[in-house]
């Protein structure tokens, strides 16, 4: 009976110790990350300039992405 007793504490212990982060952080939020297209890697690729007007984009902008697709870029 008294093994069975220090069995049922030991867990007791073990489960409040393994759960003691859930509980420190239980309505803390993460902060989300700030998005950028400024970031050094961006400017140098240059991504920021379009590649076809607007029209063009909302036309045809799927099969832009087929043909980019099919000559594997």
């Amino acid at each position: 009976m008294k093994k069975n007793r220090n069995i049922i504490i030991g867990l007791l212990i073990f489960i409040g110790l393994v759960s003691i982060p859930f509980w420190f952080n239980l309505n803390k939020s993460a902060k989300q990350p700030k998005i950028s297209l400024d970031t050094p890697e961006i400017q140098a690729l240059e991504i920021k300039k379009c590649i076809e007007e607007t029209d063009y984009m909302r036309a045809k902008h799927m099969e832009l992405l087929a043909d980019w697709k099919a000559e594997g870029c």
